[in-house]
């Protein structure tokens, strides 16, 4: 499959392998996965060529960020050697992928992100901000403000290409679930789906209005907070349902926005028509064309990019889109997490 973009994704810590793991899964081949604790990974479903074990014992970090950093030290040559690795395989953006919760991605994570810099020069990162339920302990809090207080310090000295925030709070709620075995799994492609989207579609031709890569490189090679959202609109031919749905893209998503208002953020949105829709009289388009570009004026301090594709396999228009900000979402994690 065609994309604009070659992605390369570390993960660290069991929940940044996952995350890192769901777009292998969507066919990024350009992944490394690290972790001190050697039955995660081998209870990961990916190659074993990929998986590093980091430290010098096969036992975990035991929710201790300390050791998480010791490991980091012990491995830092392994871990720049896999890092040039995805460099020399074409690796165009690294996204480092962390657990905010646990011992090995707080600890490890900062190291991990700050080597990329090293060598990449830039870096994205997805982290996670925990649940008000996996708050389990007085640790797992602590670990999260620490490595999340490191992300935001970095975000806001415009180190982070960008920072991407995914709050497991919003995942049973906004996220089609198949069963509590699935959960993270099925949260985590429904968020990272969307950055593949635009990574695709922008890639291919449309007879409509298209975004490009260049287009999608002023979002990504901003430095800020990414929100990415995405709704469904079961009426593509009535205007206020058009228009409710488009505006609801900028809020349904399982991330964290940036303190930064909206209306001064860039912003990408990609809907995709069914082709029936397309079929019809040009005032419908015209119509689709008009809800968006209302939208859009309410964004008038960022720059704003637009695409229209078919949906050849739906019977339902789908809404995707992207905002950054400059500031870090300081005041949702600080609630959380105090």
């Amino acid at each position: 499959m065609d994309r604009s973009f070659n992605l390369g994704f570390i993960g660290v810590g069991q929940g940044g392998c996952r995350i890192a793991n769901t777009f292998r899964k969507m066919g990024y081949e350009n992944c490394v996965f690290l972790n001190t604790a050697k039955v995660d990974l081998d209870g990961l479903d990916a190659p074993e060529e990929q998986k590093v074990r980091i430290g010098d014992h096969p036992d975990g970090a035991g929710k201790r960020s300390a050791e998480g950093r010791r490991a980091a030290e012990v491995s830092k040559v392994d871990i720049r050697t896999y890092i040039h690795g995805l460099v020399l395989d074409g690796a165009e953006k690294i996204f480092v992928c962390i657990g905010s919760g646990g011992g090995t991605g707080s600890g490890a994570g900062p190291a991990v992100v700050s080597t990329v810099q090293q060598i990449a020069g830039r870096v994205a990162v997805i982290a996670t901000l925990p649940a008000s339920r996996e708050l389990v302990s007085d640790a797992v809090k602590q670990n999260s403000r620490e490595l999340l207080s490191f992300l935001c310090d970095e975000a806001e000295e415009n180190k982070l290409f960008p920072l991407i925030v995914l709050d497991n709070e919003l995942i049973k709620n906004i996220a089609p679930i198949r069963s509590f075995r699935t959960m993270w799994d099925d949260g985590n492609e429904y968020g990272c789906k969307i950055l593949d989207i635009f990574n695709v579609l922008s890639s291919q031709p449309t007879f409509l209005t298209s975004i490009d890569k260049n287009d999608l490189k002023t979002v990504l090679d901003r430095p800020g907070t990414m929100f990415m959202g995405r709704s469904v609109n079961k009426y593509s031919q009535d205007k206020t349902h058009t228009k409710r749905a488009i505006q609801g893209s900028f809020n349904r998503g399982i991330f964290l926005h940036s303190d930064s208002p909206v209306e001064n953020s860039d912003c990408a949105i990609i809907m995709k028509v069914p082709s029936e829709v397309l079929d019809m009289n040009v005032q419908v388009f015209d119509m689709i064309m008009d809800a968006i570009n209302k939208t859009i004026d309410d964004v008038p301090g960022g720059h704003v990019h637009r695409g229209f594709y078919e949906n050849h396999v739906g019977s339902n228009a789908e809404i995707f889109t992207i905002t950054i900000g400059d500031k870090p979402p300081r005041s949702s994690i600080d609630k959380r997490l105090t």
